[in-house]
């Protein structure tokens, strides 16, 4: 899951800190007003700024991706890049974040492979299937 190549072994960790330091991070905002604040106590103005931010990120993750020439985030090869990221954009979506056809072609196409593969239909939690 890590290519032995140090360039493109270092692009697959680059890949993996940027989803959990920094679009985890933002995805925090958008999770306690979307999944733990009742609707009634929601800041839909703090929301909505984290939810931008988070499509932000997804913009900056479809210009890399496509840029590498791939299937894959990082390139051709399946990595842990793609592991990392493919739950972060699945629980964007859920919480009202999902890829835009339009704007992120690669991410939609990317997210659809990922969604074909056996370790994918495996690990997706069974209380998102609702």
């Amino acid at each position: 899951m890590l290519p032995r190549e140090p360039e493109a072994r270092a692009l697959v960790r680059v890949e993996e800190l940027e989803c959990v330091l920094y679009f985890a991070e933002t995805f925090l905002k958008v999770a306690r007003q979307a999944f733990f604040t009742p609707p009634d106590k929601r800041d839909e103005k703090a929301l909505a700024e984290a939810r931008a931010e988070l499509r932000r990120l997804l913009a900056a993750l479809e210009a890399r991706s496509a840029n590498h020439g791939g299937e894959y985030v990082c390139g051709k090869g399946f990595s842990r890049a793609d592991v990392t990221w493919i739950p972060f954009v699945e629980i964007a979506g859920r919480a009202g974040v999902d890829l835009d056809v339009a704007s992120m072609p690669w991410l939609t196409a990317w997210r659809s492979r990922m969604r074909e593969r056996s370790t994918y239909q495996r690990s997706y939690p069974p209380h998102w299937r609702r």
